[in-house]
C-alpha cells in the first residue's frame, strides 16, 4: 500500500470520500485531483472548501452548504445521527469490524490538512508557541513527523497523531491568516477547524487507549493543548485533565526519578515532570517530597538517543525560563502543602516573598534588567528571550499582588508599597518590547494573549479598588495599551474569548475607574464572572471587588486538623484534611494536598473534579490561585 503523505498533499476534508478524483472550484481556482484511500471507498460523500469558506457537501445535485465541520466526539458516544446524510451503514462499517484502531486511523487521516498546509501550521507552532512549555523535542518530532507523512496509514500512532492536531489547532487559532490563504486555507475558516482539530486530537488519545498505558507522548499531548484551553476559557477541561495528567505521570514513575538527564528521553520526562508542577495549582503535587531534578539548561539539538550536553546557566537557553520558573514554583508548591494556614500571617508572606526576590534577584544576565530598568533584547534566533522574561517575571509579579492583596485593608504594614513594585516589574519587559516595536505586530504574542490579559485584570483591579495609587494615571494608559494590543487578535478574527471579551472587559473596568464615587455595588458586581478566573473564584472576585463600593466582606478562617511539619513526615498513614471558610457565605471549604499512600507524592482517593466555591484558579504560567486566601485576613 503506497504511504498516505508519499504524494506530499491531502485534501482537507471531514469524514468521507469516494474513490473517484474530481476537480471541484475552490474560489475561482481548480483543487487538484486528490486520490483517497481504498480503505474508505464505503463513504460516498466528500467535503470541501468554497469561496466562502464554508464546508460544502458535493452531491448528485451540486455542492450543498454546511454551517460547519461535525464534531467529533468519544467513540462510546458518538452520535451517528450526525452522519445520517451518510449511507447508513457506512460509518459503522468503519468503526465496528475488524481493527479498530486501523479504522480510527484511516478516520482521523481524513481531518488532515495538506502536506504542505500541515507544514505551514508546524512551523508556526515551533517558531512561535512551543517555546513557551518546550515540552516537545522537535527534532525527535521533525522525525516522526517524516515518517507519519510518508508511512503507511497502519503504521500510524495514534497517540502521536494526537500530539499533531493538538499542535496543529493550536496553529490555528493564532496563524495569520494572510500566510494561510498562500497555501489554500481560506480565511473564514483556518479558525474553525481550531477545533475540529483539537476534537481528532482528543478522539486520537481515546482511540489509542491512553488511559490504559500512559506514555510521555500523551502527556506531550496535554501539555501543549494547555494553551487551547486557557485560549478557549475551557478551564473545567482543564482541571479535570491535569489530575488524569498526574496520575499518568505517577504511573510512568516521573516522581522517582533522581539522576540528571543523560540522553533526549530522560530530560523529556524532568521537562514534563516540571511542566506539571508549574500548572499544579493547588497542588495535587507535593514537590518538597519528590528529588526529580531541574531541567538541564540545553536547547533542543544538545539532546540525542544517547547524550545530553548542557551548557552553562550563564549561556541563554530554550530551556532557560522553565528552570527559573521550576524553582519559583518549588517555592510556591512547599508554601502551599505545608501548611495553608501560614497565608493568614504577614510575616509568613514577606517571608515567602523575600524567597521569591532572591530567585529573581539571582537570575542570569540575559533575563535581568539595566540600570534604566528595562528587559534586554535579542535578534535572531534569540528574540523568544524577552517574551519568556516576559513570562517570568510576570508570574511572579502577578504572585506577589496576590499574595499582599489580602492585606492591602490593613494600613498599618507596607503591603501597599510591596503591590506597587510588584506592578512595576510585572510591566517592564512588556514595555519595553512595546518600545521597541509594536507588541501586537510580533507573532509570540499571539499566544501569551491569556497571560497579558491576566497581568491587566490583576492591574485593573488593583486600580479600580484601592484607587489611590500614586501612578494611577500611568497605570491607566498601560492596561489601555493591553487592551488595544489585545484588539489585535480580534482583528485577525481568532475566536479565542480574550479577543472577543478581553478587550471589553478591561475598558470597562477602567470605566468604572474613572467613574470615582459613583461607581456601584452593582457595577462591580457585573465585573466578577468575567474576572473570577483571574482574581481566584467568585468569592475571593466578590469580596475584593466589594471593597471598592464599601460592600466587601471580611475573610473569616480557621484551619483543623492541620498536623505540624515536623511530625507529618512522608508516612503512608498520615492524610491530612485542611478546611477553610469561604469569604461570603462561611461554609467549610475542603483543602486537600494529594498524598499517595507509601510514596508521599500523590493521592486521588479524595479527589472532587467539583468546584463550586472557586478554589481553582488556573492560569497559562500556574500563578498561585487564593485556594488558601480563605485562612488570611482581607
Amino acid at each position: 500500500m503506497a504511504g498516505f503523505g508519499a504524494t506530499g498533499d491531502q485534501a482537507l476534508i471531514v469524514p468521507g470520500a469516494d474513490q473517484a478524483a474530481t476537480n471541484t472550484s475552490v474560489s475561482g481556482q481548480l483543487v487538484e485531483n486528490v486520490h483517497m484511500e481504498a480503505a474508505v471507498h464505503s463513504m460516498h460523500t466528500r467535503y470541501h472548501l468554497d469561496a466562502s469558506s464554508d464546508l460544502h457537501r458535493v452531491t448528485a445535485g451540486g455542492p450543498q452548504s454546511l454551517n460547519r465541520a461535525p464534531s467529533l466526539l468519544l467513540p462510546q458516544i458518538l452520535p451517528l445521527s450526525q452522519f445520517s446524510n451518510l449511507e447508513s451503514n457506512s460509518l459503522l462499517d468503519m468503526v465496528a469490524v475488524g481493527d479498530q484502531k486501523t479504522q480510527w486511523k484511516k478516520l482521523l487521516v481524513k481531518l488532515l490538512p495538506t502536506r504542505t498546509q500541515s507544514d505551514i501550521l508546524l512551523t508556526y507552532f515551533i517558531e512561535h508557541v512551543n517555546w513557551i512549555f518546550q515540552t516537545v523535542h522537535i527534532p525527535t518530532f521533525r522525525k516522526e513527523y517524516s515518517n507519519f507523512w510518508d508511512g503507511e496509514i497502519e503504521a500510524a500512532d495514534l497517540i502521536w497523531m494526537s500530539l499533531l492536531f493538538t499542535t496543529l489547532s493550536l496553529s490555528a487559532l493564532y496563524i495569520p491568516v494572510n500566510v494561510v490563504e498562500l497555501v489554500g486555507l481560506q480565511r473564514g475558516s483556518i479558525r474553525r477547524y481550531a477545533d475540529t482539530w483539537h476534537h481528532a486530537s482528543r478522539q486520537a488519545l481515546h482511540a489509542g487507549d491512553f488511559e490504559e498505558k500512559p506514555t510521555l507522548t500523551q502527556l506531550q499531548t496535554f501539555s501543549v493543548t494547555q494553551l487551547y484551553w486557557y485560549a478557549t476559557n475551557n478551564i473545567e477541561a482543564l482541571n479535570s485533565r491535569m489530575g488524569q495528567a498526574i496520575r499518568n505521570a505517577q504511573a510512568l514513575g516521573l516522581h522517582k526519578d533522581r539522576m540528571l538527564a543523560s540522553n533526549v528521553k530522560e530530560e523529556m520526562r524532568h521537562r514534563l515532570w516540571w511542566d506539571l508542577v508549574d500548572s499544579d495549582t493547588p497542588p495535587l503535587i507535593q514537590v518538597h517530597l519528590s528529588e526529580v531534578p531541574f531541567p538541564l539548561n540545553c536547547n533542543d539539538v544538545d539532546l540525542g538517543e544517547d547524550f545530553a550536553r548542557p551548557h552553562s546557566l550563564d549561556e541563554p537557553t530554550a530551556m532557560s525560563m522553565n528552570i527559573y520558573r521550576a524553582r519559583v514554583f518549588q517555592l510556591i508548591n512547599k508554601a502551599l502543602v505545608s501548611d495553608p494556614s501560614s497565608f493568614k500571617s504577614y510575616k509568613f508572606i514577606v517571608d515567602l516573598d523575600r524567597e521569591l526576590l532572591g530567585v529573581m534577584d539571582g537570575l542570569p544576565w540575559y533575563f535581568q534588567l539595566d540600570a534604566d530598568r528595562k528587559a534586554k533584547l535579542f535578534p535572531g534566533a534569540y528574540d523568544f528571550l524577552p517574551w519568556q522574561n516576559h513570562i517570568l517575571r510576570t508570574c511572579v509579579s502577578t504572585q506577589r499582588i496576590r499574595m499582599y492583596r489580602p492585606f492591602l485593608a490593613d494600613h498599618t504594614n507596607n503591603s501597599f508599597d510591596k503591590c506597587l513594585l510588584a506592578v512595576e516589574d510585572a510591566l517592564t519587559v512588556y514595555k519595553t518590547l512595546r518600545d521597541d516595536e509594536a507588541v501586537a505586530s510580533q507573532p509570540k504574542f499571539y499566544a501569551q494573549a491569556y497571560q497579558i490579559f491576566s497581568v491587566a485584570v490583576t492591574l485593573a483591579a488593583l486600580l479600580l479598588v484601592e484607587r489611590i495609587i500614586p501612578q494611577a494615571a500611568q497605570l491607566r494608559v498601560d492596561i489601555q495599551a493591553m487592551a488595544t494590543d489585545l484588539g489585535v487578535l480580534e482583528d485577525q478574527a481568532s475566536p479565542v474569548p480574550v479577543a472577543v471579551n478581553g478587550r471589553s472587559v478591561l475598558l470597562r473596568m477602567i470605566k468604572l475607574f474613572e467613574q470615582g464615587a459613583s461607581c456601584s455595588p452593582e457595577d462591580t458586581e457585573r465585573l466578577v464572572p468575567d474576572l473570577s478566573t483571574i482574581l481566584g473564584g467568585e468569592s475571593s472576585t466578590r469580596a475584593y471587588l466589594g471593597r471598592r463600593t464599601g460592600h466587601g466582606s471580611q475573610r473569616q478562617s480557621s484551619v483543623v486538623q492541620v498536623t505540624p511539619a515536623a511530625e507529618r513526615g512522608t508516612s503512608a498513614q498520615v492524610q491530612e484534611y485542611h478546611t477553610v471558610a469561604d469569604p461570603v457565605t462561611n461554609d467549610q471549604l475542603s483543602f486537600d494536598p494529594m498524598v499517595e499512600p507509601g510514596e508521599g507524592i500523590f493521592d486521588f482517593d479524595e479527589y472532587q473534579l467539583e468546584d463550586p466555591y472557586g478554589l481553582f484558579s488556573w492560569d497559562m504560567t500556574g500563578l498561585l490561585s487564593d485556594a488558601a486566601a480563605g485562612t488570611r485576613p482581607s
